[in-house]
């Protein structure tokens, strides 16, 4: 009995074993619900972590990205790996500190400070087989907050680092912009 029921339980796993190893099916899988989109390398003055959020928003909207090692040259030259490219090209981001207004009593004082932040680039989306531009569209977004930037109490000041307050607040444009950017690759993919 014991090698009849030894011989039943390895012809059930031998196939789903087999199945463990089979590297294409992750590929497989997907091209039959979602178009691979291969992220191109960008140029330098694009912040990776725009690229990591425009990423993981594709991939809440079902579709299949990845970050690929190709520049745009190198796409123009090499065979497909993805059935569409996206470059996100050129980056129109600062952060501009304005003013400096102190309000204070007797017991303590802030100062505060208008961050007016701005974020643009352009995507671009290629059919990867021809390199045709399918699509392209600007993303800006804009931030004006008043923050406070030092803070005293009795006598003691503690000021607060613009830099991280202009971090915060850029990271902000960064997830709103890559937001729009894949929903604006989403529809352009799937036909609108």
């Amino acid at each position: 009995m014991k090698p009849l029921l030894a011989a039943f339980a390895l012809v059930m796993l031998v196939p789903g074993a087999a199945h463990a190893f089979n590297t294409n099916r992750r590929a497989d899988q997907h091209a039959a619900t979602s178009p691979a989109v291969a992220i191109l390398q960008p140029s330098e003055e694009i912040d990776p972590y725009v690229v990591d959020m425009i990423r993981k928003e594709l991939r809440v909207r079902g579709l299949d990205p990845f970050k690929s090692a190709l520049t745009i040259d190198d796409a123009f030259r090499e065979a497909p790996v993805a059935d569409y490219y996206v470059e996100i090209a050129g980056g129109d981001t600062r952060t501009t500190d304005y003013g400096g207004i102190d309000i204070g009593g007797r017991d303590g004082e802030v100062s505060l400070a208008l961050l007016v932040s701005r974020f643009g680039t352009e995507i671009r989306v290629y059919d990867a087989d021809t390199m045709e531009i399918v699509a392209r569209q600007s993303v800006t977004k804009r931030s004006r907050v008043v923050l406070p930037t030092a803070i005293g109490l009795g006598g003691l000041y503690a000021y607060i680092g613009a830099p991280i307050l202009q971090r915060a607040q850029y990271r902000g444009l960064a997830r709103a912009a890559s937001r729009d950017a894949a929903s604006f690759i989403t529809a352009t993919v799937n036909g609108r």
